[in-house]
């Protein structure tokens, strides 16, 4: 993921990801035909306290990025990504991954209950001539030592989020030593093929990081970019479609 942070000044692991699920969409819309021109929306509940503020109570906010589902060149979109995080105070002002990792300050069941009656709210609850959101992203930082129960080592770590109306798809990244996993949360009526999606994901990783190593290092990324759209997005990546 550094590498790929690393491609574009400014992107951050967040962006990264954003980017890399915007793309496993792009994928899975475009092969079911179902692609719209514009991008799709994430929402993303965030912890805005301040980091050394007196109080420990998690101020929770709800935002909302594009996933650059309509561009077809990963590190464009990645770069999209970013611009419009960048813009948010409330991002940068969020506290850092160590606070939500120590567990005497951060409770994930209640924290993700609020956000879930928060984009519900937001959401319009499936209903009405306006849909603020067509996702939802949490990402929550895990622990970063190994766990073990009666001895045995955990291997994987993995998180599911609360589906309701108006919010039927949610992406649940987190880690684990050093390790970076992706959950998705959803119903039949909205990811009919979820196998496909998962495929969908680790294709956008693969694209977004084969991509990031032909940067040259001496060239600013912000030159690439431009040379890249110059010359169009070149052959597109190859979309697997489900047997």
């Amino acid at each position: 993921m550094k590498q790929i942070t690393g491609a574009v000044p400014g992107a951050t692991i967040n962006d990264a990801v954003l980017a890399m699920i915007g793309g496993a969409m792009r994928r899975y819309l475009q092969a079911k035909d179902e692609l719209p021109e514009k991008s799709l929306v994430s929402m993303a509940p965030v912890n805005t306290r301040l980091e050394g503020a007196a109080s420990t109570t998690n101020t929770i906010s709800i935002l909302r990025f594009p996933l650059g589902t309509h561009i077809e060149d990963p590190l464009e979109r990645l770069q999209a990504v970013q611009l419009a995080t960048a813009e948010s105070k409330a991002i940068q002002n969020a506290i850092g991954a160590h606070e939500l990792t120590n567990l005497q300050k951060f409770t994930p069941p209640a924290t993700l209950g609020l956000a879930g009656r928060l984009a519900t709210l937001t959401g319009g609850g499936g209903k009405g001539p306006v849909l603020l959101h067509n996702c939802m992203v949490t990402n929550v930082p895990g622990p970063n030592t190994e766990l073990y129960l009666l001895g045995a080592k955990l291997m994987h770590w993995g998180g599911m989020g609360p589906l309701a109306d108006g919010m039927s798809l949610i992406w649940n990244p987190t880690s684990y030593c050093g390790k970076m996993f992706i959950s998705l949360t959803s119903s039949p009526n909205i990811v009919s093929d979820p196998d496909f999606l998962a495929r969908c994901l680790l294709d956008s990783y693969e694209e977004m990081s084969e991509a990031a190593r032909q940067m040259t290092p001496s060239i600013p990324a912000s030159k690439v970019l431009s040379k890249r759209r110059k010359q169009g997005p070149g052959k597109p990546g190859q979309v697997r479609t489900p047997a």
